[in-house]
């Protein structure tokens, strides 16, 4: 299986891709980076996002570090739904699946580290580019920046949870790759808008069934907008405002890429 982890992680694009995406991750912190200037107000020394005053360093610094681990988590993930997904769809590719489906490996192990390369290298690209600004605001402030490892990690479980939704369209599809993307691109939309349904679309939707049926889609869906929100709290201040969002798409993610795997144990070629 392991061997099928790195392998798919190669696939992503080739070793090159992969190489490109380290470096233009790195980029992208650079460029936060320039963003973070560091000056004084009333004789306090405070941190300046762009022209925005962040407040003084014990408030300045978690807080535009979340603000940047927000940006980049997002970023990344939309990217790695059109990098990643197709990588469901090569899988079962004529010529490809008869090579490897017929070696000792189970299918539901391809499929696993799959996903599994696919979270990975999300995680790392949205760290990599957290490090330059984390690193500057450690080193000038003296305050701890270790956080943004814990928001990595929370934005790499929204990705999961939304890459899992291509590793089942991917299943369903006659080989192309536009479900398979468009399919968890929308579940990520569908997150950000329900998420304020009330406020958003209530005014609109005056029926109480269908008022329900929002309610219910917004309850199975992975909750990306709640998770963005929990990665910023959690880098801002150590600590999560709700486990909501966390348990509901884990389950979600447990059961997608579940169901995946059993029918591609089951899908006949």
């Amino acid at each position: 299986m392991w061997a099928a982890f790195w392998d798919s992680l190669q696939e992503v694009g080739g070793r090159r891709v992969v190489m490109v995406l380290l470096v233009l991750a790195f980029v992208v912190g650079l460029l936060f980076n320039r963003v973070v200037a560091f000056g004084t107000a009333g004789g306090v020394p405070v941190v300046f996002e762009g022209a925005m005053n962040m407040g003084p360093w014990q408030f300045g610094v978690p807080e535009a570090l979340s603000r940047i681990t927000l940006i980049s988590g997002t970023i990344w993930l939309l990217l790695m739904i059109f990098a990643g997904a197709p990588q469901f769809v090569a899988m079962l590719e004529k010529g490809w699946r008869e090579l490897t489906f017929s070696k000792a490996t189970p299918r539901w192990q391809i499929l696993l580290s799959r996903f599994m390369s696919l979270s990975l290298l999300f995680a790392v690209l949205t760290l990599v580019s957290c490090l330059p600004v984390a690193l500057r605001l450690w080193w000038v402030t003296g305050i701890s920046t270790v956080s943004v490892v814990g928001g990595a990690a929370i934005h790499t479980f929204g990705f999961a949870a939304v890459i899992s939704v291509a590793a089942l369209t991917s299943l369903a599809g006659q080989g192309g790759v536009a479900l398979p993307v468009m399919a968890p691109v929308a579940a990520f939309i569908l997150s950000q808008v329900l998420v304020n349904r009330e406020q958003t679309l209530y005014d609109y939707v005056t029926s109480e069934f269908m008022r329900r049926v929002l309610d219910w889609i917004y309850y199975v869906l992975p909750k990306c907008a709640e998770l963005q929100n929990a990665a910023a709290t959690f880098v801002n201040s150590s600590t999560l405002p709700s486990s909501w969002p966390i348990w509901t798409t884990g389950v979600f993610a447990a059961a997608t890429l579940t169901l995946s795997m059993w029918l591609l144990e089951r899908k006949s070629f």
